[in-house]
């Protein structure tokens, strides 16, 4: 059984804004509104709700907040932010990408506590569940190795800098899960597109980027108003939009471009058309009698040294229908490495709460670029990255998402016993 609600996180003053270490910023102004859109799934033992926040992330301290004011105390909360990087801060542990406004952040963790207070206090509905998946050729792997000049011979060198590069194929498949009363109403929606929400051409202006537009696209074609979406980014920490230009002062290499209008309206209508294609295309998906959750909290010493954090890694299923969110901006490889199907109804995404900083492969690590070294002084991370770090995430992945468990919360258990055998710009 679900219930599920969207409430209105948009503030109504001027705020400082998150999402870019290279200046602060305060809002002037709103181009489309922020929300909290929650879906509590239920059995008759336990709850859990699943959490989609336009914000750039979710810390700790919010999660606490909001627990703090619950009337039941036991449900399982699972938070993933939408990742736009023009909202106001909802974590207090990253004070280069933005000041967070304390008053507004505990504002907001009472409006949401509150929806969330709301659904636990209704009676949820038996569902029926369908989903799609489609291509959307609308974003570009941003990590390209660039000469750059150097004081010594040979005077040039090879660096992993934020730039397109067409030549490396990066996941693009759009997928939609929408849940359905018995009837065929619309209850809610989950999609996800793995790729940065960073197309704006005001940045201090108040968006929710991409992920608000399809919302509003797939709310328009329901003809329900306040139908919850959520949006999960995937795993896009080496992704984002393909606006971009070659020009003579940049040797004719492909940058990316401070989107204008034409460019936002052009690349927000195709990534909407692309949704609304699978809305209308998805198919049945039989659900399970229940559903599962299971959480781990992985010690970040795992993968970097002396690292005194964690990386949760949390699974929600039901049959064949599962999200696996990891607090972490997971690049993209790590897909192949799962054997991800996008014909199946299975999400996998980064940007839960809380999230430590990026994920990269041991490919990755060994190129250097921003996300896997440059990133860590804006966020606070500190220590080299330890051998095998893709083998050790995968291998706790697969550990939370084989276990049976009924909806439940557990504890990490030692690493040792989870692990399998052998197995130019700066942005948030």
């Amino acid at each position: 059984m679900i219930a599920a609600s969207s409430v209105d996180l948009t503030p109504d003053r001027t705020l400082p804004l998150v999402g870019y270490a290279a200046t602060l910023r305060e809002s002037d102004g709103v181009r489309s509104r922020l929300e909290s859109n929650v879906i509590l799934f239920e059995t008759n033992t336990a709850r859990v709700a699943l959490l989609g926040i336009d914000a750039l992330f979710i810390g700790s301290s919010f999660i606490d907040a909001v627990r703090g004011d619950l009337i039941d105390p036991t449900v399982e909360l699972l938070f993933v932010a939408t990742h736009t990087h023009y909202a106001p801060s909802l974590d207090q542990s990253k004070p280069r990408l933005g000041e967070t406004d304390n008053d507004w952040f505990y504002k907001a963790a009472k409006i949401v506590a509150a929806q969330i207070n709301a659904l636990l206090g209704e009676r949820g509905i038996d569902a029926r569940a369908s989903y799609g998946s489609l291509p959307c050729n609308l974003s570009v792997y941003r990590r390209r190795r660039i000469p750059t000049p150097k004081s010594r011979f040979p005077f040039l060198q090879g660096k992993i800098l934020l730039v397109p590069n067409r030549s490396r194929k990066n996941p693009n498949e759009l997928q939609l899960f929408q849940l359905q009363t018995m009837e065929g109403v619309p209850l809610a929606v989950i999609w996800s597109w793995p790729c940065h929400p960073v197309e704006a051409s005001n940045r201090n202006s108040i968006n929710a980027a991409f992920p608000g537009a399809v919302k509003a696209a797939i709310r328009a074609a329901t003809g329900l108003e306040q139908l919850p979406v959520i949006f999960l980014p995937g795993f896009c920490g080496d992704i984002r939009p393909a606006i971009t230009q070659s020009v003579a002062r940049t040797a004719f290499i492909e940058m990316f471009k401070a989107p204008s209008k034409g460019d936002i309206e052009a690349f927000e209508k195709g990534v909407c058309a692309s949704a609304l294609k699978v809305l209308a295309s998805a198919s049945p998906v039989d659900l399970a009698e229940s559903f599962q959750f299971q959480r781990l909290e992985m010690p970040l010493s795992e993968l970097l040294e002396d690292s005194t954090s964690t990386l949760p890694i949390a699974s929600l299923s039901c049959g064949p229908f599962s999200v696996t969110a990891l607090g972490a901006e997971v690049c993209s490889p790590y897909l192949d490495q799962l054997g991800f199907n996008a014909s199946k109804p299975t999400f996998f995404t980064g940007c839960a709460a809380p999230t430590f900083g990026y994920l990269p492969t041991d490919a990755q690590i060994a190129e250097g670029g921003y996300e896997a070294e440059r990133f860590k002084e804006f966020f606070g991370v500190t220590g080299s990255w330890k051998p095998k770090v893709t083998a050790r995430v995968v291998s706790e992945m697969r550990a939370v998402t084989r276990a049976p468990t009924s909806i439940s919360s557990r504890r990490h258990k030692p690493v040792e016993d989870l692990l399998l055998p052998g197995l130019v710009e700066v942005d948030g």
